[in-house]
């Protein structure tokens, strides 16, 4: 009898295991869908990621694909619950968070459960540094890297005497310390800062300080609503006529979409990802603009084409075991909207990043047509070394 019995419990365990080995493929994308800064992210982040889906075919190793996404409203504790529910739910595969304090929290839990996270929007750099981890693919910019890759490409345009308008919180003083820390190995200048509240809407007072400084670059370190009302502002004061570069490492395409191509005058930005880039990356925008009526930002750039990779290496690996699939991301090369793009042992995305310029009003063709590409930089000029603890090999 208990033979038959604990043949009985084999068969049920073997039926339920191949029952979800059969079930579709799980992604969840948690997604900033009305919380600050939602127009670079939220909803264009689920669709590009369903995009990429339907390009893939929709099925891997002969499952169907399942994308389910949740507003997180920009609030780390809903961030947390949503993980852990979809960790717990037997999901494959967690992206998006673009929120530092969120998304650190997913790489600990997706490593503790040794479940994948890409990280297509966060731009903390801990993600491959004190929250490292071989289950975390961080696909979007990182804070190092834009401190790095900002100030050598202003440099080449002579802003070397820097002021920093920054928002009192920890992004933007991550920011403006990591780009202070590269200006001072470069041979740059840092003539002084001020800090503003979240909430501030008039930034009169710290434009007027910048002016005063003497000050040929003013490096806003700054994201959303603030960047683009900064910005209309310094236009308002003439400042980009006057010869200052402004610098905004956070710009996002929707920032560009609210402001206006007059009012961004002077502009100068570093990006990982631009719609107009290349014919790949035009060709995957126009199919996006159809559906949400705008041209894509870098999160639903890094949304897609992370998704692809990930699909990609699921097929390699013939499996949807972390273990395995991390393995395939790590040894393959992929291509990012017509350049190459690999996975760092770290999880690091590795590629090269252009720097553009707005461009003058005369030489818009639309709407969404802002930035002239005026040079690139080399991923061995840009990313931060691997960090001792941070090599999974």
């Amino acid at each position: 009898m208990r033979k038959l019995l604990l043949s009985a419990a084999a068969l049920l365990l073997g039926a339920g295991l191949a029952q979800a080995q059969e079930g579709p493929v799980r992604i969840g994308v948690l997604a900033n869908e009305t919380g600050v800064g939602a127009a670079s992210g939220g909803r264009g982040t689920v669709e590009a990621t369903r995009m990429a889906v339907a390009d893939f075919g929709g099925s891997v190793l002969g499952r169907k694909i399942e994308v389910n996404d949740a507003d997180f409203a920009m609030k780390p504790d809903i961030v947390s619950s949503i993980a852990r529910r979809w960790i717990d739910g037997g999901y494959d595969v967690i992206t998006d968070v673009a929120m530092s304090a969120g998304a650190l929290n997913v790489a600990d839990m997706a490593k503790a459960a040794k479940r994948i996270y890409i990280a297509s929007s966060p731009l903390t750099s801990d993600l491959t540094g004190a929250h490292c981890s071989p289950y975390t693919v961080h696909w979007a910019s990182d804070s190092y890297m834009v401190a790095q890759a900002v100030p050598k490409a202003i440099l080449k345009q002579g802003g070397d005497k820097w002021f920093f308008i920054t928002v009192d919180y920890a992004l933007g003083a991550s920011i403006q310390r990591d780009t202070t820390a590269a200006l001072d190995q470069l041979g740059g200048h840092v003539l002084g800062g001020v800090k503003y509240p979240i909430d501030t809407t008039d930034f009169a007072q710290y434009l007027l300080a910048a002016q005063a400084s003497g000050a040929n670059v003013i490096a806003l370190a700054t994201a959303s609503d603030m960047l683009v009302n900064n910005l209309k502002q310094a236009h308002e004061f003439g400042m980009p006529h006057a010869g200052t570069h402004i610098v905004a490492p956070l710009v996002q395409q929707s920032d560009m979409d609210a402001l206006g191509i007059d009012s961004a005058q002077g502009l100068s930005a570093v990006l990982q990802f631009y719609w107009d880039e290349s014919p790949q990356s035009r060709a995957f925008s126009e199919r996006f603009q159809k559906t949400m009526g705008v041209m894509p930002s870098g999160q639903h750039g890094d949304a897609y084409a992370s998704t692809m990779a990930w699909l990609q290496a699921v097929k390699a690996a013939g499996t949807t075991d972390a273990d395995a699939v991390m393995a395939k991301m790590k040894s393959t090369k992929f291509d990012y909207f017509g350049k190459q793009a690999t996975v760092r042992s770290d999880g690091r995305i590795i590629t090269s990043v252009e720097v553009y310029e707005v461009k003058k009003p005369a030489d818009s063709h639309s709407k969404f047509d802002v930035f002239q590409q005026v040079g690139s930089l080399q991923p061995q000029d840009i990313y931060r070394p691997i960090q001792a603890g941070c090599d999974f090999k």
